[in-house]
């Protein structure tokens, strides 16, 4: 497969090459291009890769299609009538089975099978986005949620360290008021007294 396109030159008329042989060849002026030489032409690599690759799609055509159909025109030239309810013809949907088919409807068939997969691809990608912006929404309430949460306890830590200090002050400033000026330290201050 490596070496498609193949590059192919054909020809039913026997050659003798300047070594003696008899081949399958073209003769030009500068030269003779070998059919089944490997080194000339890939002629022999597609025929290997069609017979490995397609040789049961091909014994089914000739059986089921090419056969058939045959058959059938020669029973019908001969005035037989084929009974219907008993004999079926195979009909296959496949491109290499169809009569009837042209590049051009392969091409739309090809086209339309594209649309649809991007179609599919781009409604996964769309799903999977919505399912992203819902993880992120949710990670980002968290996070406001805890944001909050710390918020209100420093708050409540400030609050309750506040509410000590002032107590703390306010007996303080209770304790000099019963004390008296005896009490009071020489140097030492609070709020201008």
């Amino acid at each position: 497969m490596s070496k498609i396109p193949f590059a192919i030159v054909g020809s039913n008329t026997a050659v003798k090459t300047r070594d003696g042989r008899i081949v399958r060849a073209r003769e030009y002026p500068w030269g003779v291009i070998e059919v089944d030489n490997e080194e000339h032409c890939d002629f022999v690599k597609l025929r290997q890769m069609l017979i490995r690759t397609h040789m049961e799609e091909l014994k089914e055509k000739t059986s089921d299609v090419l056969y058939e159909n045959y058959r059938s025109d020669k029973l019908m030239s001969m005035g037989v009538e084929q009974d219907q309810t008993v004999f079926k013809e195979v009909k296959y949907d496949l491109p290499y089975f169809r009569t009837d088919f042209s590049p051009a409807v392969k091409q739309e068939e090809e086209r339309q099978l594209h649309q649809a997969k991007l179609a599919k691809m781009e409604s996964e990608m769309k799903l999977v986005f919505q399912q992203k912006v819902a993880e992120k929404e949710t990670k980002l309430k968290q996070s406001e949620e805890e944001l909050y949460a710390r918020h209100r306890e420093m708050r409540d830590t400030l609050e309750k360290q506040r509410r000590e200090l002032e107590e703390r002050k306010t007996k303080l400033e209770m304790g000099r008021g019963l004390g008296g000026e005896s009490g009071k330290r020489k140097g030492f201050s609070l709020g201008g007294r």
